[in-house]
């Protein structure tokens, strides 16, 4: 199985549906999500000097996830560490940075993955997903786009007015990319582990704002660009965030 977004011609490998883009029956994620479970024969995948990782919790905590079929279907380990109980979304969301990072101190592996557990679908295999990562976006760190600037105005009510300024004009300078997928989703990235901390390291400096990690991380991305890249033009993962039928083919 394979889809190409029409907008740039590409064939993404890692499918995220973020946000509103997973909550509706027959929606484009959806019919995606059913035909690769229809589809996808087992096969054994393990990638020698790759971690793949996730956080689990809340409403999965007593179900498996469609990242968790993904990993059986290949047969490739994963290590899903919890999600935070008994804090809202906000701090929680945190977690991903601060208690990844702390994992990630004694990991070994050269490469790194990590992807959201409820929404994202590998329509590839890691070891494939890795070779595409190696011929595109070697040496960095990379992260999947979506079309929706998030937060926006309305969830900053308690960020500091430097804060505020600083996503501003993070905003005005991601506006200026040609393609509709211009802003950075911490959702799925690929990339080398010692990049990944160093970018976790970048992304604590916002860690006393009432924020998320997506602030932090488009943040630091910013600060880091010359490390961390966001994937604008779907060549190896896609958000679906409104994203229609009529922009996208899938082939059997």
């Amino acid at each position: 199985m394979k889809i190409q977004i029409l907008e740039n011609k590409n064939h993404p490998k890692v499918i995220h549906a973020n946000g509103k883009s997973s909550h509706r029956d027959g929606n484009l994620y959806r019919k995606i999500e059913t035909q690769f479970l229809e589809s996808q024969i087992p096969q054994k995948d393990k990638t020698d000097d790759l971690l793949i990782l996730t956080w689990k919790g809340g409403k999965y905590e007593n179900q498996e996830v469609i990242l968790e079929r993904c990993m059986r279907l290949y047969d490739h380990p994963i290590k899903i560490l919890p999600w935070p109980v008994g804090v809202n979304f906000w701090e929680g969301s945190k977690f991903k940075i601060d208690g990844t990072l702390e994992y990630l101190r004694d990991v070994k592996s050269k490469y790194f993955m990590w992807f959201d557990a409820g929404d994202v679908i590998l329509i590839d295999s890691p070891s494939s997903i890795l070779e595409s990562y190696k011929e595109k976006f070697s040496g960095k760190l990379v992260f999947n786009a979506e079309r929706n600037h998030y937060p926006k105005e309305n969830r900053q009510t308690e960020w500091s007015d430097s804060l505020k300024k600083q996503y501003k004009d993070l905003e005005l300078i991601d506006n200026k990319h040609e393609s509709s997928f211009r802003y950075m989703n911490t959702g799925a990235c690929v990339g080398e582990t010692s990049i990944v901390i160093e970018f976790l390291e970048k992304c604590q400096k916002w860690m006393g704002e009432k924020i998320n990690d997506t602030v932090a991380g488009r943040l630091a991305q910013q600060e880091m660009s010359d490390k961390v890249v966001v994937d604008r033009n779907c060549e190896l993962m896609v958000c679906l965030y409104d994203v229609n039928e009529s922009e996208v083919v899938v082939y059997e």
